[in-house]
């Protein structure tokens, strides 16, 4: 049990390392499509990044409910992560989907005066 707690540490310390650099690249990124985003409707713009932190949480590397679905279903990363890849694809197709026809995701708001 000891054994297992400190590899546990050791990996989470050192994702804690490697996530330093993060924020200031994320920004980077953000700042750099930024006048992507000043054009486009902001409710178009947050169902893509919603989709995008879906996927990210699914999908390795970082992919944290990945591991917790590993724990739950009490299999392997492995297997979780092939288990998983049929979902993905759909997933990816929606990204696809909302990020290129934007009236997929706006077309609610406009029906409810919300939209510009």
């Amino acid at each position: 049990m000891i054994h297992h707690t400190r590899r546990y540490l050791l990996g989470l310390s050192a994702a804690a390392v490697l996530a330093l650099p993060t924020p200031p690249a994320h920004a980077q990124t953000k700042l750099r499509w930024a006048h992507v985003y000043e054009t486009s409707e902001p409710f178009h713009t947050q169902s893509m990044w919603a989709v995008q932190v879906i996927i990210g949480l699914l999908h390795p590397p970082p992919g944290v409910v990945l591991f917790v679905l590993a724990r739950v279903a009490k299999l392997s990363v492995e297997r979780t992560t092939i288990a998983i890849l049929p979902w993905l694809v759909p997933l990816m197709l929606a990204l696809i989907a909302i990020t290129y026809i934007p009236e997929l995701t706006l077309w609610l708001p406009q029906k409810m005066g919300l939209g510009r």
